[in-house]
């Protein structure tokens, strides 16, 4: 089965922080199953270098999370590149009010719903979203 990954699942593989030890466990079990899209590699890359800036990381960690992390994604990952159609059916999940998802979010499990592929995430929002959509959901338990 392929797992789509959002970025709060990249950035803690990368960058230690709460979910680190969930976040190593997770890709031990997906595997190369795993799938980011630009927009993953896009938030990755924003929070990386907003800690540098905030000083939360120092510019060793960061070169070291950018360096490691495009490594590892070009070897161990499939990219998804669906574009309007990932667009269009993230608009129709902001729409719906149940959901409460911010753009960026939607956009995310619009990716994991047309890659057909379950969904790695720590956001609990997206999540019960996911599962509203009868998407499978790994990373919260």
């Amino acid at each position: 089965m392929s797992v789509y990954l959002d970025a709060s699942v990249v950035v803690s593989l990368f960058v230690d922080d709460m979910h680190t030890g969930r976040a190593d466990r997770l890709i031990d079990e997906v595997g190369e199953n795993a799938i980011l899209s630009p927009l993953c590699m896009l938030e990755f890359l924003t929070t990386v270098m907003r800690g540098k800036r905030d000083g939360r990381i120092s510019s060793r960690q960061a070169k070291e999370a950018l360096e490691d992390c495009d490594f590892w994604r070009h070897r161990a990952t499939r990219a998804h590149n669906r574009g309007p159609a990932d667009f269009e059916l993230a608009e129709n999940l902001v729409r719906d009010e149940a959901a409460k998802l911010a753009a960026a979010d939607a956009l995310h499990l619009a990716c994991a719903i047309n890659a057909k592929s379950a969904l790695a995430t720590f956001d609990v929002r997206l999540a019960e979203a996911a599962r509203g959509r009868g998407v499978e959901v790994f990373g919260l338990d």
